[in-house]
């Protein structure tokens, strides 16, 4: 009788041990925006700032914003545009290299 019962004991516990959810499953690691993240969108509004301020955008010989540039390539107006990053050119212009690092000069269609 103790081997039908030893049986049966192994038997129920194996069963029983296969059915019971585990108490210990692992924990699903979701996304979740950390401070990094959030900083370096901050950086990112930031260099985009400073470039803005840094470029100077003439759309048919107005002074626009480098928002209005993006607006007007994203519609499919620039007809064409030259990008001016050199000094010498930029102060033949007639605009200092310390406010403007970048012209952009654009015409529309």
């Amino acid at each position: 009788m103790s081997t039908k019962s030893s049986f049966l004991a192994i038997l129920f516990i194996s069963f029983y041990s296969c059915t019971t959810k585990i108490k210990n499953q692992p924990v699903v690691d979701y996304y979740s925006p950390s401070k990094d993240f959030y900083n370096s969108i901050s950086n990112g509004q930031r260099i985009y700032e400073q470039q803005n301020k840094n470029t100077l955008v003439l759309i048919n010989n107005k002074k626009r914003d480098l928002s209005d540039f993006h607006s007007e390539i994203n519609k499919n107006k620039i007809k064409g545009f030259n990008v001016i990053t050199d000094s010498t050119e930029i102060a033949r212009l007639g605009y200092s290299y310390n406010n403007i690092k970048n012209i952009i000069i654009a015409t529309t269609k």
